[in-house]
C-alpha cells in the first residue's frame, strides 16, 4: 500500500521545507514593510524586488525538491522500526536521530525537525516505523510525522 506523505505536515515537520516555504513571506513582507514607512531610497526600490524575486524562485525550488523526495521515500520506500537515540530541541527547530536494521544493515538517519504538535512529545528510546529509501538506505524519514 502506498502511503503519501501530506503537504501540510511535511511543511510543519520538515526544518528545511518550512524555512523554504516560510523564508519569501519574510523577505517581502520585509520589503513591503520598508516601502511603507518609505525607508527604501528610490534606486533601490526597484533593485530590490528583483533580488527578492530571485530569493524567492531558489525558495520555491528548494522546497519543491524537499517535498519531491519526502513523497519519493514513501511512494518507493520500505517500512522498518527505528528507534529514537537523540531528541534535540532549540527553540522552534530540533533533531531527530535514529538507527534502523534494513537489509540485514545497522543504519543510522537523522532529520532535522520543526518543534510543533507533531514532533515535541518525541522521546529517546522510543519505537517508530520509519520510510528507508531502498536506492540510499542511509535516508529515512519517520512515518507518524508526515502521514
Amino acid at each position: 500500500m502506498e502511503k503519501h506523505p501530506l503537504l501540510k505536515k511535511i511543511i510543519m515537520v520538515d526544518y528545511m521545507a518550512f524555512v523554504a516555504f516560510i523564508f519569501p513571506f519574510v523577505i517581502w513582507g520585509m520589503y513591503i514593510f520598508l516601502v511603507f514607512l518609505e525607508k527604501v531610497p528610490t534606486p533601490t526600490m526597484f533593485s530590490l524586488p528583483a533580488i527578492f524575486g530571485l530569493i524567492t524562485l531558489g525558495a520555491i525550488i528548494v522546497l519543491v525538491w524537499r517535498i519531491q523526495i519526502i513523497r519519493n521515500v514513501f511512494s518507493d520506500g520500505v517500512e522498518a522500526m527505528a528507534t529514537l537515540d537523540k531528541v534535540f530541541f532549540y527553540r522552534d527547530r530540533g533533531r531527530l536521530d535514529y538507527y534502523y536494521i534494513f537489509m540485514g544493515e545497522n543504519y543510522r538517519s537523522y532529520n532535522a525537525v520543526q518543534k510543533c504538535k507533531y514532533t515535541k512529545d518525541l522521546q529517546i528510546g522510543s519505537q517508530k516505523v520509519v520510510m528507508v529509501d531502498r536506492n540510499n538506505p542511509k535516508r529515512a524519514f519517520i512515518c507518524d510525522l508526515y502521514l
